[in-house]
């Protein structure tokens, strides 16, 4: 389970804190130095729970059904019913853009949930395989 803080930050500096993660994010130039800063920057737990809340929005948006996700993702209904009205209210548009824009070479029910549950399914992948798995991802 992923920790946080009951102390709350000034809003002024969780701001300048947030723009900092994401100037840091946006400065990784390859897809390798983005991993290499997740990895240092994002305990596995905080990395897992990340990737699968993408994947969930981008399946809904694909056209998944509930438990389709659910048993590819192993997560709750209640999260994915949270994150499906989340993205009803709209929240997700530049995701759910770059889904219909970005991963339109997965065709639905084929490679994508196969490269998702491996890529889920193996806790700490070694070298190897994560080198296999991200020449899938490409």
């Amino acid at each position: 389970m992923v920790y946080i803080s009951k102390k709350k930050l000034d809003p002024k500096i969780e701001s300048v804190l947030s723009d900092q993660l994401l100037s840091f994010i946006a400065a990784a130039h390859t897809k390798r130095e983005a991993a290499i800063l997740a990895t240092e920057l994002l305990t596995d737990s905080e990395r897992v729970m990340l990737a699968k809340r993408l994947a969930i929005v981008v399946m809904l948006e694909r056209g998944y059904s509930f438990q389709e996700i659910e048993r590819s993702l192993k997560v709750t209904a209640q999260t994915i019913s949270r994150l499906w009205r989340q993205r009803k209210e709209d929240k997700f548009q530049k995701i759910c853009r770059y889904a219909r824009n970005y991963t339109s070479h997965f065709k639905r029910g084929d490679r994508f949930i196969q490269v998702l549950e491996d890529w889920l399914s193996v806790s700490g992948p070694s070298r190897a395989l994560r080198r296999e798995l991200n020449k899938r991802l490409d």
